[in-house]
This record gives C-alpha cells, sequence and structure tokens, in this order.
C-alpha cells in the first residue's frame, strides 16, 4: 500500500532522494527500488519531452502576439531542483476569452488535432465552453496533451469564475529554459492547487504532491497564508 501511494502519487523521484540522502535503499526489495528508479527515469523523459512541446507553443504563440499563461506543472518545474521531481503529463494553459478560440485555431493549423472527441465546428466550440472550462484536447505527433482554458474552475461550480479574472490580471513572469513565459502569481497559483485538488478532485488525486508543491513554494518564497485566505470571499 504505501509503495503503490508513493508511485500513485507520481512522489518517486521526491521519495527516492529521500532514500538514498539517509541510507535506506536497503529497507526495500530490490523489485521496489526497480519500480521506482523506473518511474523516477520515466519522468525525466518525459518532462524533458514537456519542455521541448512548451517551446514549441510559445514560438507559435509568440509568432502571433498571443498571451498564454502557463497553469501547473509547467509554472511549477523550474521550482524544483531536478527536472523529474515535479511529473507533468500534459500541458494546460490560460487565455482570455478574447483569445482561446484564436489560440485554438492557431494550433490546429499548425498539426494540432483533436484528442479522443469528433472535429467541431467554431458554433459547436461556441457552445461547449459554455459548460467547460477548456476547450476539447489537442495534440501533434507527440502525443503530449495539449488543454486550453477559458477559466480555471469548472461552471458546474461556479458561474462565474472566482479566481480566472484576477490570474489574468496579476500574472508573473518567470524564465523557462531560456524563454520568459508567464504564469498565475504565487499566491494564486497556491489557490488553484487547492481548488483543483479539493473542488475538482474532491480531496483524492495525488495528495501528498500537492502538499509538496506547496511546500516547495513556501521554501522559495515568503508565503503570506493570511493574504492568501483573505484574497477571495
Amino acid at each position: 500500500f504505501f509503495l503503490n501511494s508513493i508511485l500513485e502519487n507520481k512522489y518517486s523521484p521526491i521519495f527516492f532522494d529521500y532514500l538514498k540522502e539517509n541510507n535506506l535503499k536497503e529497507s526495500f526489495h530490490p523489485y521496489e527500488l526497480k519500480l521506482l528508479k523506473n518511474q523516477v527515469e520515466r519522468y525525466k523523459i518525459q518532462n524533458l519531452e514537456i519542455v521541448k512541446e512548451v517551446l514549441h507553443l510559445n514560438e507559435i504563440f509568440k509568432k502571433h502576439k498571443l498571451n498564454p499563461i502557463y497553469l501547473k506543472g509547467v509554472s511549477l518545474m523550474n521550482e524544483f531542483s531536478d527536472i523529474s521531481s515535479r511529473p507533468s503529463y500534459d500541458i494546460d494553459i490560460l487565455f482570455s476569452e478574447e483569445e482561446i478560440f484564436k489560440a485554438y485555431k492557431i494550433l490546429k493549423e499548425n498539426g494540432y488535432v483533436h484528442y479522443r472527441v469528433l472535429e467541431k465546428s467554431d458554433e459547436e466550440l461556441k457552445s461547449y465552453i459554455k459548460n467547460h472550462h477548456d476547450l476539447p484536447e489537442l495534440h501533434r505527433e507527440t502525443n503530449i496533451m495539449v488543454e486550453l482554458h477559458h477559466r480555471v474552475t469548472s461552471p458546474a461550480d461556479f458561474s462565474e469564475c472566482p479566481i480566472t479574472d484576477h490570474i489574468l490580471k496579476n500574472k508573473s513572469r518567470f524564465i523557462f529554459f531560456g524563454e520568459e513565459l508567464f504564469r498565475p502569481n504565487i499566491n494564486d497559483s497556491i489557490i488553484h492547487l487547492i481548488l483543483h485538488f479539493s473542488i475538482q478532485n474532491f480531496f483524492e488525486q495525488n495528495p501528498l504532491r500537492l502538499f509538496f508543491d506547496i511546500n516547495q513554494l513556501e521554501k522559495n518564497y515568503i508565503v503570506d497564508w493570511k493574504e492568501i485566505c483573505d484574497a477571495y470571499d
């Protein structure tokens, strides 16, 4: 159960380092260590692919003068010393409502296609977005999923998203492998992580990952929890 919890929470890079630093590897069977190490290596390769895809996307968006804000995994990856420490499976990007359809169309013109859904017309997409916080996933031959969001909470949870406008207005710059990108500021990043974990995932998905993300942000920045709690009604 313990080992499965580590693997399911994508926590193996952190845990494997902990075992090495504290000379605890002998506490585990060689097969268990192999499972952990394999996941660590897979995340390194996977995150390198994510980095390449983000730089490719950013080149497209810059060319068309669009303003993406990178969420979750991509926005947090640089906070860790090792690229495998913060695994990412897909790329979540927030756009304003004015830009999201343009961004979606441009990606499709650059070789991105729908994933597991039928092709939708412009009218169908406008209808779809009323009930979803993002548009259908896109990918190209790399098979890395790209999700374009026009809000960060679901319409089923909030008729008007309580955090999206604040993220758009208070975005912060960060350097991502030599490129200047935008992400939510630190307070909004923490609020988004908690909202995603609690409201969207019902306190079930990757709890270890959430706590470690926040712990890492607290190591790197001065986090004012009163300010975070008072930020939104």
